[in-house]
């Protein structure tokens, strides 16, 4: 702990960009929807909210983990900084997967397995990348640069 952060507050921290991709990707697929009009062309959302959550989760989410080693002042990012930054997203993906069968077996893909479905791909891609700019930021330290 360098200048008084506490580390254990990006436990807290990195999981709250976790509503604003879902919130984002949902806003810019309504936005799409409106004024380009491409829904119609996908003929279903799964793919549409797919394509902006991988446009707005990945930006989002190696910018909050390189924000997040830059506050902690990580000289070399390590394998338990990547679980201290998502424990709480491996905590939750469990439950969303186990929704996500439920909800299919009770009733096919209706609302509830949709919501599930998007829930527990944010939060995949979430640890995904955090882990995957962990393993960049640790290879650019040991080069030096």
């Amino acid at each position: 702990m360098r200048h008084g952060y506490p580390r254990f507050l990006s436990t807290v921290l990195f999981p709250l960009a976790v509503p604003m991709v879902a919130i984002g990707a949902v806003v810019i697929v309504a936005w799409i929807e409106r004024h380009v009009g491409l829904h119609t062309v996908w003929r279903t959302g799964d793919v549409d909210y797919g394509c902006a959550l991988l446009l707005v989760g990945t930006t989002t989410f190696a910018l909050a983990t390189s924000g997040l080693a830059r506050l902690e002042q990580l000289e070399r990012p390590r394998v338990r900084d990547h679980v201290r930054h998502s424990a709480i997203l491996y905590a939750f993906i469990g439950p969303c997967c186990a929704l996500l069968v439920a909800s299919y077996l009770r009733s096919g893909r209706g609302i509830a397995w949709g919501l599930a479905a998007a829930g527990t791909a944010t939060l995949g891609l979430a640890i995904v990348v955090n882990a995957l700019t962990h393993a960049l930021l640790a290879k650019l330290s040991r080069r030096g640069t």
